[in-house]
């Protein structure tokens, strides 16, 4: 998993990738502007457009990219991993129950007792009331 850390790491090497004037100050206030600006993305979305931007990928590739531009492109990242996401979940194949003729009744069995139950006001105890209409044992008993 990559942190913040990482995410910090990866912006002071592709600002290390440019020429850059100033001094230490100024160089320590660049990252920091960049960071503020970067430092709500998540990291990981963060290093791939900062990977992205050291390739000369990211603007002209000769000048170093603006905050902005670092900022559209992890934007861009995070909506393509979002789409990755939504495409294998909607692959994902959701099997549909199919209770045959027996547990059909003890289904209803189980929804008649614990209306009968709460009509009373019996205490309702989920997980014995879950077990006696699901055992398979409970339908060769009766």
């Amino acid at each position: 998993m990559t942190t913040e850390q990482d995410a910090k790491k990866a912006l002071a090497k592709l600002l290390l990738c440019y020429q850059q004037t100033g001094d230490e100050t100024e160089r320590k206030a660049k990252l920091s502007a960049y960071w503020q600006v970067l430092g709500t993305r998540k990291p990981e979305f963060v290093v791939e457009a900062c990977e992205y931007a050291a390739k000369g990928k990211l603007g002209d590739g000769r000048f170093l990219p603006t905050a902005a531009e670092l900022f559209q492109s992890a934007e861009a990242f995070a909506a393509r991993d979002m789409q990755r996401r939504r495409v294998y979940v909607s692959k994902l194949s959701v099997e549909v129950p199919q209770n045959d003729a027996i547990a059909k009744q003890r289904i209803i069995a189980g929804f008649s007792k614990l209306l009968q139950d709460l009509h009373v006001g019996n205490p309702i105890d989920p997980d014995n009331a879950t077990k006696d209409v699901f055992s398979r044992d409970r339908g060769r008993e009766a």
